[in-house]
């Protein structure tokens, strides 16, 4: 079989949208099948093995149309390039499955990238509701959000797919032999608790939860550690500064670390030397428990998160499975992580399960499969 994917970032950029893909390609092509990624030009990017770079949306068009394939993925956010994926599709009488991850609408929204009463919002609004309901199959990361989009666009409930993010648990898992190598490289002592956030810059609120612990970290003597995926470009390089200057501020210089750019088949070893992992949310009430999460798991780690008020899919996931800790406001995290900090045997225990809760229902071999499964229906 032939099969596209139209991914906003491809390698080498970072990101947990270049792991989802990277993934899905890896695994259909070990199982025999053509796979091609397109995705857009940008900082002077080139075509490499099956990654075509492609410039602008009439470039996509174009590339597409030329293209011979069975079945296309397009993956949204953001909409632009996957609605014309999907007219491309439709004009050429190909399948074209839409991996709905984020509701783009909805983030721009939140984010105030965009507002709602603009002509360009009710344009990609209108772009959304045409893509998901033209899609021969909607890939989405959890149960909720499906319903979700049933509702929003009279959409039924046999062309929605749960392809939630797993973990390579081949990559990733728990080495202590390797943790105790990279906390000596990184000058952490033995005794320091150290939590780690894992990911990119940008939709999280990590300037908040160091505002909101820093008192804590500083009189457990704990050891915060962001291992970070991040390009060159001002805007990346602006938020690393700001981070920079806000440990300053609060006095967290010697218990504060930040690493970048770690190549993912190296995550593990950073993660085997953490005690919690760490996540923070704001408003997104509409949004998947994210990858990291998952990652932590898989290493054994207890998970501390402030989560989004109202956010349906972080309550169902941590009623489900007893990880760690989650909380839709700063004050009772805070206390809690000062608890857990002060007494963290007792907490620890939360994670004896977490590997074990991955390998049974968060794997990524599982993931690919169920989606390849779905593809090889259409032929």
């Amino acid at each position: 079989m032939k099969i596209c994917l139209v991914s906003p970032y491809a390698n080498p950029e970072k990101g947990a949208a270049i792991v989802r893909v990277n993934s899905f390609s890896g695994y259909f092509t070990s199982k025999g099948n053509d796979v091609k990624i397109f995705s857009p030009a940008r900082g002077g990017l080139e075509s490499r093995e099956n990654i075509v770079r492609y410039r602008g949306i009439l470039g996509l068009v174009e590339l597409l149309w030329k293209t011979d394939f069975d079945v296309l993925i397009g993956t949204s956010p953001p909409i632009t390039h996957t609605f014309f994926a999907m007219l491309a599709c439709k004009l050429k009488r190909k399948r074209f499955v839409l991996d709905s991850k984020d509701i783009f609408t909805q983030t721009a929204a939140k984010l105030g990238i965009s507002n709602k009463k603009i002509v360009k919002f009710r344009i990609y609004a209108l772009m959304e509701m045409l893509v998901h309901r033209n899609s021969d199959k909607i890939l989405v990361l959890d149960s909720t959000i499906g319903k979700w989009l049933e509702k929003r666009y009279s959409i039924p409930e046999s062309k929605i797919l749960v392809a939630p993010n797993g973990v390579d648990t081949k990559l990733v898992h728990a080495d202590l032999a390797e943790g105790k190598k990279i906390r000596k490289k990184l000058g952490i002592s033995a005794g320091s608790r150290v939590l780690i956030y894992l990911g990119g810059l940008g939709d999280e609120r990590y300037l908040d939860f160091l505002r909101e612990s820093a008192a804590i970290i500083k009189k457990t003597s704990a050891t915060i550690l962001f291992v970070i995926a991040s390009d060159e470009t001002p805007v990346a390089m602006g938020r690393i500064a700001e981070i920079e200057s806000t440990v300053k501020q609060l006095g967290l210089k010697d218990n504060f670390l930040l690493v970048k750019n770690i190549p993912h088949s190296e995550v593990y070893r950073y993660l085997s030397a953490a005690d919690i992992g760490i996540d923070f949310w704001e408003g997104f009430e509409l949004f998947a428990v994210p990858v990291k999460i998952l990652e932590y798991m898989a290493c054994g780690l207890p998970v501390v998160v402030k989560t989004p008020a109202n956010n349906e899919s972080f309550q169902k996931f941590f009623s489900e499975n007893d990880v760690g800790f989650r909380s839709d406001n700063w004050k009772e995290l805070a206390e809690n992580l000062e608890r857990i900090l002060k007494n963290f045997g007792p907490f620890r225990l939360k994670a004896k399960n977490n590997a074990a809760i991955i390998k049974t229902k968060y794997t990524r071999d599982a993931c690919n499969a169920g989606v390849l499964r779905v593809l090889k229906d259409f032929r």
